[in-house]
């Protein structure tokens, strides 16, 4: 049986003066109550201990939303994105005491 492999474009830098923003493309399809993460040709996509990356719906969820989530979430950690924000320019003014 074939999957209905749906795609979404997360947002993962806004837009801004001198910036376009940028989005990456994700798959993800719905099976009964769950989403799963997925290459183009439905293949699950696995975290880094090889498990698939899943998210079991509660009732009220909108698997389109959750799916953004996960593939957010997917990017940060795969490109070493997730806190690793320590030495970034804090956009501060020279303070005089």
């Amino acid at each position: 049986m074939s999957k209905d492999v749906k795609v979404i474009y997360p947002q993962i830098h806004p837009a801004g003066p001198g910036s376009a923003g940028e989005v990456i493309e994700a798959h993800y399809y719905l099976d009964s109550d769950t989403i799963t993460l997925c290459e183009q040709d439905g293949e699950a996509v696995r975290d880094e201990y090889g498990s698939p990356i899943v998210h079991y719906l509660e009732p009220g969820e909108d698997a389109r939303r959750v799916a953004f989530r996960l593939a957010k979430s997917h990017w940060r950690k795969t490109t070493d994105q997730e806190g690793n924000d320590f030495n970034r320019p804090l956009g501060t003014t020279t303070q005089r005491w």
